[in-house]
């Protein structure tokens, strides 16, 4: 689920389903196993093991009958797999059995279970990075629950909005719906479950506050409620935020023991999010010391984003590689720090339009230019990140001269290829303040000329004078001799590449 985000409680009813059939059928082996699996399921998705809850409640999909597919338990079989499947990481078969769940409850005028579905497809859009379709779920989850008079279920609507924006970078909207679930009451808190998402959430906006010990505090509260429930995903949760606020602690090792922890948890669940517990973990073992460790885990976390990708279509697309942006930026910043400027070129690469190479060469696998095609696990046809090597053999092959350039987090890193095989790379970042001012200068010009009629003729000839005045400038502060030389005695094709920062 995503972090500190209460589950369903619609799970908690699955150990009825198997027997409300009916006396007469109780004695079948299928509607037995069916039973079994159900409850074994549900004990594995409420102990916070959703990954192996997946794994056993697929077995029971074929025990239900054609005609029970519009019938409750069926409908809360649907529920209770997808959202195990959701929480491993297995979003379109997530909310296609969602979708089916809500068809059954709607057949049979289940508000209440409406509501909680709405919840759980407003957790699968989020995880698939579809903000709108996010929004819209949890909001309609409020607005049933709030007029069935259904108080828990407003209440884990209004923590999942909280969490909604926390992510979006708007603790302000946050607060709000916070403050709204604190209006409920203290009697809001007594679940278990909702009590441990609000301190989660609290704790949000503390940090967000720049209140880190009460921060700290909230989160260690929340991880006494997550160990009591015996959850270990909240318990991952809980200690993989810990871990993040202990870059401030001065026990180091406590904070890369807290995010080991939750490193390993999200990957045996094959959690959505195990990238996201993966990263911190990198960097902390990179400030450690631990560089082929460190390095291991970044690598391993720009796998979970690829993996993640490949569920996705479209806009989730671009919002996942803005979201991977800050990982990849930092990532190329280590490598470069520890002299792997090659390697640095090819991590860079796989931020670098991914999305747009995806969709042109989807339907186009026979253009592919050489370059690895793979199958994700969704059985779609996926265009690899080019290696070092393909890069140098393309430019060889088209006689091109590579200059890259990429921003990262203030860094302004660059790389120069050629078709003899040259390869350079160094820190341009001195170059910034210059190549700002170029820039500025360029859209200066351009709005002129949009513009004739209402030019200033004075101000737009001072312009181009000074952008004559800073090329020649750019040109020697961007590039290293070595490079100016080159281009000055060589022939060959440019190929400019730029990446700026996602926003």
């Amino acid at each position: 689920m995503p972090p500190g985000l209460p589950t369903s409680s619609m799970a908690t009813r699955m150990r009825a389903s198997g027997k409300a059939t009916g006396a007469g059928e109780a004695a079948s082996e299928d509607l037995k196993k069916r039973r079994r699996l159900l409850e074994e399921g549900d004990a594995l998705y409420q102990g916070g093991r959703a990954g192996d809850a997946a794994k056993l409640l697929g077995e029971c999909l074929s025990l239900f009958a054609q005609d029970e597919r519009s019938t409750q338990p069926y409908g809360e079989y649907c529920q209770l797999f997808a959202s195990a499947l959701a929480e491993s990481g297995q979003l379109r078969l997530a909310k296609l059995f969602f979708n089916s769940a809500l068809e059954a409850y709607r057949a049979r005028g289940l508000e209440r279970a409406v509501a909680l579905t709405h919840f759980n497809l407003g957790n699968v859009a989020r995880y698939a990075n579809s903000r709108q379709a996010c929004f819209d779920h949890y909001s309609r989850s409020l607005e049933v629950a709030r007029r069935l008079g259904e108080h828990d279920v407003v209440a884990r609507a209004l923590l999942a909005l909280a969490s909604f924006f926390f992510g979006l970078g708007v603790p302000a909207k946050a607060r709000t719906y916070l403050e709204r679930f604190e209006a409920m009451g203290e009697s809001a808190r007594s679940n278990p479950e909702l009590r441990w998402s609000y301190l989660f959430q609290r704790a949000k906006m503390d940090e967000a506050e720049g209140a880190i010990e009460r921060a700290v505090a909230r989160f260690e509260e929340a991880l006494v409620v997550a160990q009591q429930m015996k959850n270990a995903s909240y318990v991952s949760e809980t200690e993989g935020s810990l871990g993040l606020l202990a870059t401030r602690s001065p026990a180091p090792l406590r904070r890369i023991d807290l995010l080991e922890r939750a490193y390993e948890f999200s990957k045996s669940q094959s959690s959505p999010d195990h990238d996201e517990n993966c990263f911190p973990l990198a960097e902390a073992l990179a400030e450690a010391g631990e560089i082929g460790l460190a390095d291991e885990r970044y690598r391993e976390c720009l796998g979970e984003i690829a993996k993640r990708r490949t569920q996705l279509d479209h806009a989730q697309r671009y919002h996942v590689m803005e979201q991977a942006a800050p990982m990849v930026q930092r990532y190329v910043q280590r490598l470069l720090a520890w002299d792997r400027k090659a390697d640095a070129f090819t991590v860079s690469e796989q931020a670098q339009a991914r999305a747009i190479l995806d969709l042109m060469f989807r339907h186009q696998i026979k253009r592919q230019g050489g370059r690895t095609i793979f199958s994700a696990p969704a059985g779609r046809l996926m265009l690899a990140s080019p290696a070092l090597e393909e890069t140098l053999e393309d430019l060889a092959h088209h006689d091109t001269h590579l200059l890259k350039f990429f921003f990262a987090q203030g860094q302004l890193c660059a790389w120069f290829l050629t078709p003899e095989g040259l390869f350079e790379g160094w820190d341009a970042t001195a170059a910034g303040e210059l190549l700002e001012e170029t820039v500025g200068l360029l859209l200066e010009i351009n709005r002129g000329l949009e513009n004739l009629q209402d030019v200033d003729a004075a101000a737009l000839e001072e312009s181009w004078a000074a952008l004559r005045e800073n090329l020649p400038r750019l040109y020697s502060a961007l590039l290293p001799e070595k490079v100016r030389q080159h281009l000055a005695t060589h022939r060959g094709r440019p190929c400019w590449r730029s990446l700026l920062p996602c926003r």
